[in-house]
């Protein structure tokens, strides 16, 4: 699965995002309110993906799944607050144990 970034952190850090996507071949999805826009990806693998649409398409299929990954994510963090929990100072522990007794 892609990395997905928050285009508010991207701004401050692009310098190292490239890098990384550079040294280790795989995308970076950018995005805002948790929803991917942007695809950073080497630039070997963008020319590859136009001469070889899979390619594309399985870029595309990382957006799509991460994106329903972070609805998910956000509908979780809404049902827990809709039950008077604060997600961001849940542990793991924490939460597991509140999905089993759900």
């Amino acid at each position: 699965m892609s990395k997905f970034i928050r285009a508010s952190e991207a701004r401050d850090q692009i310098e190292a995002i490239i890098a990384d996507v550079v040294d280790s071949g795989e995308p970076v999805l950018l995005g805002r309110n948790g929803e991917p826009e942007v695809v950073l990806l080497p630039y070997k693998d963008y020319l590859k993906g136009k001469e070889l649409p899979s390619t594309t398409e399985d870029v595309a299929l990382d957006v799509e799944f991460d994106a329903m990954l972070n609805q998910a994510h956000r509908h979780f963090k809404n049902w827990l607050v809709e039950r008077g929990y604060n997600p961001e100072t849940l542990s793991e522990e924490d939460v597991e144990r509140i999905i089993r007794e759900a």
